[in-house]
């Protein structure tokens, strides 16, 4: 497997973080292709699901299952060799979401990743990131 460089970007002992490990690249790339908004990258400006969608407003069932069809797409057209199985938008509390992703590798068992959104309505200046 080829060395990628570890996100978010550390150096260690004078050397940036790098890894081999398959899973951790590929949650680097599904990580990076969530939170990436539309436009936002130069040269190819319809990459990314844009989790942000989910920021300004209610997450109800009708914006999680729209959300989860742009982002199983997104994420099936940006990342190559990997099967994404389900995608959830759960609601934690009235501040947070998690996104779990569910994906495989041919021949591999079926994994999950899971990443919390914060969601305003508690958002202020003294919110802590």
């Amino acid at each position: 497997m080829p060395t990628t460089i570890l996100t978010p970007f550390t150096v260690t002992g004078g050397h940036i973080g790098q890894t081999t490990d398959t899973f951790i690249q590929i949650e680097q790339k599904i990580h990076s292709v969530l939170t990436t908004d539309r436009y936002e990258r130069i040269g190819i400006p319809s990459y990314g699901a844009g989790v942000n969608q989910l920021l300004f407003g209610p997450v109800d069932d009708l914006v999680s299952a729209d959300f989860r069809m742009d982002a199983m797409t997104e994420l099936s057209d940006r990342i190559s060799g990997i099967i994404f199985m389900d995608l959830k938008v759960t609601a934690v509390d009235e501040s947070q979401v998690d996104i779990t992703v569910y994906y495989k590798l041919p021949l591999a068992s079926v994994r999950q990743t899971t990443y919390r959104v914060a969601v305003p309505g508690n958002l202020s200046e003294e919110t802590g990131f």
